[in-house]
């Protein structure tokens, strides 16, 4: 079977729509009468994309993009006063029209999207000397900007569904695209990113990708009330302390058995050598800098992602917090995770407890005073209502970690060496001083309550000292007083 009806198999149905003289006349004629009647001696030309959303019915959209352009006759004052030349105006104002179920959207495409039309189109006019058809520049301009018009295609859609995930581009020939979608809810996208994980996972953890996850031993510490857990794991010892120069881990090609999936600009590929189960990383495809500042679609991936295992995510943003690759990474852990983090543990359980519950006041840790380090906790009203679209999910995670930023009072993102762990309730922020204590490298996962040792003297290292004291040397000295935060 060929990948092509491989393809058409797994999405179920697809539509195909082809350009002729016929549908673009009547699409000029719909411009004409229905939104360019100013648009006088203009030729008008548009092209339309038609396709189907996959959900629990099948809805059919149709977009069109309506560009004018006009040819007048310029003077040109030079030597001869009578010389005309030629002069191309091209003056575009594109529209999505949208309908679903027979409502009619109208929305504007951005000034950007809009200049890279216009130099397309210039190009194209250029390179023909003024001889265009509306096939040829048809034809150019999805080859050219196919995923801007995605990226419009999600936009426009987005009242009906949380994501779109292009799973599909056939060849594009003269007058014809076929795009083919296939569409998920919020629920649908992440329990899609859970059976990937763990069908993923699973096929390689045993003597594939994956380094064997064991734990050789376990010992329990209580101190201040909370049991802190310190493990030997197995893999920890077989990974390397530093990768080859020039060598980046985190981008194609892969080895095999280390992609997830692909979401949008990202990559989740899982880790070799996993501190717990289903371990992956939450990886750009292209390279970013470790310690530049998360965006927005990032950090809301990064919460899809964790919802979705039901776990937590956390980041080292320098060496001196525990980062061991420069490629920026998040790294995502299920939830068995919250077994042996009580630190989280004890601060989700606090916030259930509250009867008055204030997201947008900070809080810390009772037991680490000394430390400079910050909770905030997530609307949860908001960020969990059905209602909350991707946009609005994102606007919300990314306002609590500006708010943390700004409660520590970072000036360069660059410089502030820190440990960020984000739950579905909260997220913190611990700032860092050091990566290490008497010998043994510590990442964010120290402040979860789980102490990670990769041999035997490490570990013994860790039984014989007070684990408050080892995060209390880790961290930045905070010696404010803070009459206005609660504590935990």
């Amino acid at each position: 079977m060929s990948k092509q009806s491989k393809d058409q198999q797994k999405l179920g149905k697809f539509y195909t729509f082809e350009v002729t003289a016929e549908k673009l006349q009547t699409v000029q004629q719909k411009a004409r009468s229905m939104y360019f009647k100013h648009f006088r001696n203009a030729f008008i030309f548009g092209f339309c994309i038609e396709f189907m959303i996959i959900k629990s019915r099948i809805c059919k959209f149709h977009l069109f993009i309506y560009i004018k352009m006009k040819i007048l006759l310029e003077k040109v004052h030079k030597e001869d006063q009578n010389q005309k030349k030629k002069k191309m105006i091209i003056q575009i104002q594109p529209i999505i029209i949208h309908y679903i179920n027979e409502t009619l959207i109208i929305i504007y495409i951005s000034k950007s999207m809009q200049h890279f039309i216009l130099m397309t189109i210039l190009k194209i006019i250029v390179l023909s000397k003024f001889r265009y058809h509306c096939y040829t520049v048809l034809y150019s301009l999805l080859k050219q900007f196919t995923y801007e018009i995605i990226n419009i295609l999600k936009r426009v859609i987005w009242g009906c569904c949380y994501r779109v995930q292009l799973w599909n581009l056939s060849n594009i020939q003269r007058g014809r695209v076929s795009i083919w979608y296939i569409q998920f809810t919020k629920a649908e996208f992440r329990e899609n990113i859970k059976k990937q994980i763990m069908q993923c996972y699973n096929a390689n953890a045993d003597g594939g990708f994956v380094e064997p996850f064991d734990v050789l031993q376990t010992f329990s510490k209580n101190e201040q009330g909370i049991e802190f857990h310190i493990k030997l794991v197995k893999s920890l010892a077989k990974k390397p302390v530093c990768h080859q120069e020039n060598i980046d881990p985190l981008i194609e090609p892969f080895q095999p058995g280390q992609l997830v999936m692909k979401l949008e600009n990202y990559n989740l590929l899982l880790n070799k050598y996993p501190v717990n189960p289903y371990h992956t990383l939450l990886v750009p495809k292209q390279f970013i800098h470790q310690s530049e500042k998360f965006s927005k679609d990032y950090l809301s991936l990064a919460y899809d992602v964790l919802c979705a295992v039901e776990g937590f995510a956390f980041f080292n943003s320098h060496s001196e917090a525990g980062a061991s690759l420069d490629h920026k990474h998040v790294q995502i852990v299920s939830k068995l995770a919250f077994q042996s983090a009580n630190i989280l543990n004890h601060v989700r359980e606090w916030w259930f407890e509250r009867s008055v519950k204030q997201p947008n006041k900070f809080t810390r840790l009772r037991y680490l005073k000394k430390i400079k380090h910050f909770i905030l906790f997530f609307n949860q009203d908001l960020l969990q209502s059905k209602n909350c679209d991707e946009l609005q999910q994102q606007n919300l995670i990314y306002e609590t970690y500006e708010k943390l930023l700004n409660k520590c009072k970072v000036e360069d993102i660059k410089d502030f060496k820190h440990n960020l762990i984000m739950t579905q309730e909260f997220m913190m922020i611990v700032v860092r001083k050091k990566a290490t204590y008497n010998g043994v490298s510590f990442n964010a996962v120290c402040f979860t309550g789980s102490l990670l040792a990769k041999n035997e003297q490490e570990c013994e290292k860790l039984k014989q000292a007070r684990i408050i004291e080892i995060l209390d040397n880790l961290a930045e000295v905070d010696e404010s007083v803070y009459s206005d935060i609660d504590e935990c």
